[in-house]
């Protein structure tokens, strides 16, 4: 059907130019509307109606793997106590057979998503109505992309705990400040590896289900506060001691109800020393009275020790709440990021032997404080060039181990399975500041050259007003933070061209992305690393040095050359066509320096190699044709003029006496 839209355009536009074939690129031919007049309406059906077969069916198997997860889970839960380690081990078997057709099924939406994208973007790209975005709602609004299976992965976790038998240890009580000492590692994992991660950790460790929703994660929102010369992330980047990192954290809401106050202190391990987190919470209405010193933390710290929580405890919330308090008047430190994600969390309940943490769709923005505030409500308007998107999961490997244990082996074999890529030293705080705060920093870190940030890092250069875009999509302009997890990068927020933003739309009592979009062309912004014009310098030199011994070969010739004209024409061939492949050659380094600056389709030279070969191989021709009449072959093969051959490149013919 696209081929036929297309040669109909062509036709209207009375472009004779060959049609592509008829197949689209799933292998399938087109024949059906060969002779007929289609419309975009009929392509817009078609489509609708595929996306909705594939929503079909994975409703369907999801809903059957629902039924089987089930049965597996109450099976653990009968042989718990009286099962045999024979019959343990069948059950874990079948519920490992049932994560794997989990994966499969994963796949199967993703390749139909990629199917589909090559086909929106093939019809973008050849006609005027652009549909790539109209339908990457459509694609995101699908049940297994929203997320509605993850209480799939859930049950799964907890009938491997069923199997394990974990121990769970009891809670510490006291809400009073809580620090963490651990070693900890970080990984990326790429989009389409993370159910995978996620089914080989939950064998060994269950999900710590934090929400009251059954869902396996949870939306993590985190205020980071800096000052105008960005001290703080300065501080983290360049790991001075004792550099702390001050934020505002709060769980599973898109606005806080309570917020926990956390501050991270770097020291130096060479040292002996290990980097701390520290950390109380507040309620909301508590956190700007406390910023402004109108609520006196002694006030919860007596109804903390009127509840028994420890003195050490309460001494530590006081110091924490001074500390922080006092860094925030003298550093006059602000809101400045804010980085949002769904957290996947395994351990066991407090138990911080093992603690592995998995963030997917995780986006930083700049917080903009509405004025009296500290963070900016998800109501407020939010601009394309404000948001980035992080292009992997977070793996988080937290080890708490006594002195001289290793880690568990299973741990060893995720972290070289192959699935997970370490990134040291990670922090979305300074991803997110060298994003979006460009000009506010002066150093960047390491891993901002990974070319598979590239498209994340480049920022629409220019977005509609929130008043046009609510004019252009009929509706009042709200702007999310995140949407709920897709399982492929592009659904996250789709890839809108210059002029576009982003917004909520309520379709069915349920929240979509949708993107308000203008009909100019989708472009993607190139990065042309450093080396490319390096490249590019070194490949003229080559040219040159094949040029140069081309010359010289030519006026060797010349020089024991005897005058005469047959000769002058073999040696003078040679430099005439070194000559004209050092001025080709020059031209092309030019082209290829324009090409790479204006971000060009193609650099490669086609045509200098074949005009080579052909230069030399005319020469050779020459020499031979000019010098093949001094060559007697009725006297012996003697050369007939002796001076003569001393000018051809061909050796003197051999004689055997």
């Amino acid at each position: 059907m696209i081929s036929r839209l297309i040669q109909q355009k062509r036709e209207k536009d009375g472009i004779t130019a060959p049609t592509e074939p008829s197949f689209l690129s799933m292998g399938v031919a087109d024949d059906q509307d060969k002779g007929k007049t289609v419309q975009e309406s009929d392509f817009y059906q078609l489509m609708t109606h595929e996306i909705g077969k594939i929503d079909k069916f994975t409703v369907m198997k999801g809903e059957e793997f629902r039924l089987r997860v089930t049965s597996l889970f109450s099976q653990a839960e009968a042989m718990e106590k009286t099962g045999t380690d024979e019959q343990k081990h069948a059950l874990r078997t079948h519920v490992d057979a049932v994560g794997r057709e989990i994966l499969r099924l994963e796949k199967y939406v993703n390749i139909n998503y990629t199917a589909c994208r090559k086909i929106l973007k093939k019809h973008d790209k050849h006609l005027d109505i652009p549909m790539k975005h109209v339908f990457s709602v459509k694609l995101s609004n699908m049940d297994w992309i929203k997320g509605k299976f993850s209480d799939l992965f859930v049950t799964l976790s907890r009938t491997h705990e069923k199997l394990r038998k974990d121990t769970v240890l009891k809670q510490i009580k006291g809400d009073a400040q809580q620090s963490f000492v651990r070693k900890t590692r970080k990984f990326w994992v790429k989009t389409e590896d993370v159910t995978q991660v996620k089914c080989m950790v939950l064998r060994h460790l269950p999900i710590f289900v934090m929400s009251k929703h059954n869902v396996d994660s949870q939306l993590v929102n985190s205020v980071y506060w800096d000052n105008e010369v960005m001290e703080l992330y300065h501080g983290r980047l360049d790991k001075t001691p004792d550099a702390i990192a001050l934020r505002f954290r709060w769980y599973d809401t898109q606005d806080p109800t309570e917020t926990f106050l956390e501050r991270k202190t770097h020291r130096e391990s060479w040292c002996g020393d290990i980097s701390v987190k520290e950390r109380f919470s507040l309620p909301l209405k508590r956190v700007m009275p406390f910023l402004h010193r109108e609520y006196a933390i002694a006030t919860r710290v007596e109804k903390m020790r009127a509840r028994g929580t420890r003195e050490s405890e309460l001494e530590a919330l006081t110091t924490l709440s001074t500390e922080i308090l006092n860094a925030v008047e003298s550093k006059q430190l602000v809101p400045k990021l804010r980085t949002q994600c769904m957290r996947t969390a395994f351990q066991i309940p407090f138990d911080p032997t093992v603690r592995i943490s998995l963030d997917t769709n995780l986006c930083m923005m700049v917080e903009h404080a509405r004025e009296g505030d500290w963070y900016r409500p998800s109501s407020d308007p939010l601009e394309p060039t404000q948001v980035t998107h992080f292009p992997h999961g977070v793996l988080e490997v937290k080890l708490q181990l006594e002195e001289g244990m290793d880690q568990p082996q299973w741990v060893d074999d995720l972290l070289n399975s192959g699935l997970v890529f370490e990134c040291h030293k990670f922090s979305k705080y300074i991803h997110g500041c060298a994003t979006l705060l460009r000009e506010d920093v002066r150093a960047v870190p390491y891993w901002i050259d990974d070319l598979s940030l590239a498209q994340s890092i480049a920022l629409p250069r220019q977005a509609l007003t929130a008043e046009q875009a609510a004019q252009l999509m009929g509706e009042d302009l709200q702007k999310p933070l995140l949407s709920l997890p897709p399982t492929d990068p592009n659904l996250l927020l789709p890839n809108a061209p210059p002029g576009s933003t982003y917004m909520l739309r309520h379709t069915g009592g349920e929240e979509i992305y949708c993107c308000c979009f203008t009909s100019q062309p989708e472009k993607v912004l190139q990065v042309v690393e450093p080396k490319l014009f390096f490249a590019a310098e070194r490949t003229f030199l080559h040219w040159l040095s094949l040029c140069a011994t081309l010359a010289t070969i030519g006026l060797v010739l010349f020089g024991f050359s005897d005058g005469s004209t047959s000769s002058m024409a073999s040696s003078l061939s040679l430099c005439a066509v070194a000559v004209l492949l050092i001025c080709y050659s020059f031209g092309i380094f030019v082209w290829r320096n324009g090409q790479l600056l204006t971000r060009g389709a193609r650099c490669d030279d086609r045509l200098g190699p074949y005009l080579m070969t052909s230069g030399v191989v005319i020469c050779l021709l020459v020499s031979g044709i000019t010098h093949f009449q001094y060559l007697d072959f009725s006297n012996n093969n003697t050369p007939a003029n002796t001076t003569a051959l001393l000018s051809s490149p061909f050796p003197p013919p051999f004689h055997l006496n």
